[in-house]
C-alpha cells in the first residue's frame, strides 16, 4: 500500500508540473548542473567594525514565453515578518533548457536591510512578465537560517554572519554533460559525442589555517568491482569559506569553516554514446553506462581514507535509474539524484537538515535516496 501510495504522489507532482508548463506558469528549479539557487549573507560595518548583515538571492525560473526584461520580486521576511520593501530583480541571462525558456536572477540586496539578528529567515517570489504586463504572485518560496561567528580577535569584537547551508549535505547528483553545437532549431547536444559523466556533492570542513579545502581529491567509479573511471580534476562549483576565532584563556585561536559544491567530470564514463557516431572521429579508452546495466559505485579519496561513496543503478534500458522523487522536483532533465552511502572527514553539521528543509526549505516527495 505505501509503494501504491507515492507512486500515486509521484503522478500527482509530475501532473502538476506538466499544467504549470502548459499554462505558462514559472516555476523554480530546486538544482541546476552547477549552481542553482543561492542564498548568502553579506556583511556590513559601522564604525570600522563588521557588525551585520544583509541578503542577496540567485536563482534560475524555468518559464514559458519569458522575455529578457522580466522582473523577479522578492519580499524578504524576517520569521514570518515583512523585512523590508520588495526587491525588484532584473534578469542576467535567458536560454533554452529542455525546450522551455530558463531565465537567471540575481539579486544584489539593499544595503539599507542590514541587521545583526540570527534565526530564521525567507523570501517569497513573485513573476513579473513585464510586456505582458502580469505578475505571477508568490509562486515560490525559500526560508533559511543565519548564524552568528566570531570574526576577529577577541580585542576586536568583530561579529560575522553565515546562512547555515547544513540542508546541503547529503546531496549527490549525476548530470550527463552534453556536448553543445548549434543547429536550425537552437543549441542542441551534438549526436556525434557522446554525452559523459559529472558527479557533484557537498563537503564540510573545518580547519586550522592553511588550504580550506581537502587535498588531492580523486574520484574512482566501479562497475562489477572493476575500475571504470578516474578523476583528480575536482571543481569548486560553490563555496562558503569564513575564518573564524575562538577564544581560549583571552587567547584568540584562527580557524577556517567550509561549505563547499565540487564536481568531477570523467571523460571515460559515458552515460550515453553518441546516436550518430562520425567514422573519422576515434575515441580513446571508455565505458558506456548504457550498454552496461547494474550498480555502479564511486568513490572519493582524500589525504589517505574514502570520504564520501555513491551508488546508482542503470536499467535494462540502458537509462539512468531515476529515484521516484524526481517527479516533485524543478531539474534539468540531464541530472539524476544519486545515493550517498558513506560521507567522512565533516565537521559537525545536521544529518536531518536534508531531509527536513531541502533546497532552502522547499518540500519534495518521497522516495528521495537519503
Amino acid at each position: 500500500m505505501r509503494a501504491i501510495a507515492v507512486w500515486w504522489m509521484a503522478v500527482y507532482f509530475f501532473s502538476m508540473v506538466q499544467i504549470a508548463e502548459a499554462q505558462g506558469k514559472p516555476r523554480l528549479m530546486d538544482m541546476m548542473t552547477k549552481q542553482g539557487t543561492k542564498i548568502w549573507a553579506t556583511w556590513g560595518k559601522k564604525a570600522g567594525k563588521r557588525c551585520c548583515w544583509y541578503p542577496k538571492i540567485e536563482v534560475y525560473v524555468k518559464m514559458p514565453g519569458a522575455e529578457s526584461d522580466d522582473i523577479l520580486v522578492v519580499q524578504h521576511l524576517q520569521g514570518r515578518r515583512k523585512w523590508g520593501k520588495p526587491e525588484k530583480c532584473p534578469a542576467e541571462k535567458t536560454w533554452q533548457l529542455d525546450g522551455v525558456p530558463l531565465v537567471h536572477f540575481k539579486c544584489r540586496g539593499v544595503e539599507g536591510m542590514m541587521i545583526d539578528k540570527t534565526g530564521k529567515f525567507g523570501a517569497r517570489l513573485s513573476y513579473m512578465q513585464t510586456a505582458a504586463e502580469r505578475t505571477h504572485r508568490d509562486f515560490a518560496m525559500l526560508t533559511y537560517k543565519i548564524t552568528k561567528y566570531q570574526a576577529s580577535p577577541i580585542k576586536e569584537r568583530e561579529t560575522g554572519f553565515v546562512v547555515d547551508y547544513d540542508f546541503h549535505m547529503g546531496e549527490a547528483w549525476l548530470n550527463a554533460v552534453l556536448e553543445l553545437t548549434r543547429t536550425s532549431g537552437g543549441v542542441e547536444h551534438n549526436p556525434a559525442d557522446p554525452k559523459r559523466t559529472r558527479i557533484m556533492t557537498w563537503f564540510k570542513w573545518k580547519r586550522e589555517g592553511g588550504r580550506p579545502y581537502k587535498d588531492w581529491m580523486t574520484l574512482r567509479c566501479y562497475y562489477k568491482d572493476k575500475k571504470v573511471a578516474q578523476s583528480s580534476n575536482d571543481q569548486v562549483m560553490f563555496s562558503q569559506n569564513y575564518y573564524f576565532y575562538e577564544s581560549r584563556g583571552g587567547k584568540s585561536k584562527r580557524g577556517q569553516l567550509t561549505w563547499g559544491k565540487f564536481g568531477w567530470h570523467l571523460q571515460e564514463l559515458w552515460v550515453e554514446g553518441p546516436t550518430k557516431p562520425l567514422k573519422h572521429i576515434a575515441f580513446g579508452p571508455h565505458h558506456d553506462m548504457s550498454k552496461n546495466p547494474g550498480e555502479y559505485t564511486c568513490k572519493v579519496t582524500a589525504e589517505g581514507e574514502v570520504v564520501r561513496e555513491f551508488k546508482f543503478n542503470v536499467g535494462a534500458d540502458g537509462k539512468l535509474v531515476k529515484p521516484k522523487c524526481h517527479a516533485g522536483l524543478t531539474l534539468p532533465s540531464t541530472l539524476t539524484m544519486i545515493k550517498l552511502t558513506k560521507s567522512k572527514g565533516d565537521a559537525k553539521y545536521d544529518k536531518r537538515a536534508l531531509e527536513k528543509s531541502p533546497f532552502y526549505g522547499r518540500k519534495w516527495a518521497k522516495g528521495c535516496p537519503l
